[in-house]
């Protein structure tokens, strides 16, 4: 059974929430409508949080 539109958005909410980025769009959101115009937005959603990098244990 295909899904619908409404699901995917709330499949994407629940992604979003689990691996913790919902803040993250939150203070983006709230920075765009301040007037804030970003030029490398997929660094800023990644930032440099470790805990988001995969790790290798065959190391």
């Amino acid at each position: 059974m295909p899904k619908g539109k409404k699901n995917l958005s709330v499949d994407s909410l629940r992604h979003a929430e689990y691996y913790g980025m919902q803040s993250k769009f939150d203070e983006l959101y709230q920075r765009s409508k301040e007037g804030d115009d970003f030029t490398d937005l997929m660094q800023l959603i990644l930032g440099n949080d470790e805990s988001r990098k995969p790790c290798d244990d065959r190391l």
